[in-house]
């Protein structure tokens, strides 16, 4: 991949933009949005735990209940 880069520079001479190829921003664009994928990814998934729970004799509803319960007790 080439990477022929030309630069727009302001009333100063400093350089203020740079031009890129197409080819060279899409590649950019693709590897910036897996970057920003992997940063949001839950670090807790409970769906990878659901065998766990689902071999368990639990009653999720009623422990679910029962830690509201302990956010509504009066003190």
């Amino acid at each position: 991949m080439e990477l022929n880069i030309n630069y727009i520079y302001d009333s100063g001479g400093q350089r203020e933009y740079a031009v890129v190829p197409i080819r060279v921003w899409e590649t950019l664009q693709t590897h910036l949005q897996t970057i920003e994928n992997e940063l949001v990814k839950p670090f807790f998934d409970p769906l990878n735990f659901w065998a766990c729970l689902s071999l368990g004799n639990i009653d999720l509803e009623h422990e679910f209940l029962q830690l509201r319960q302990e956010w509504n007790r009066d003190f």
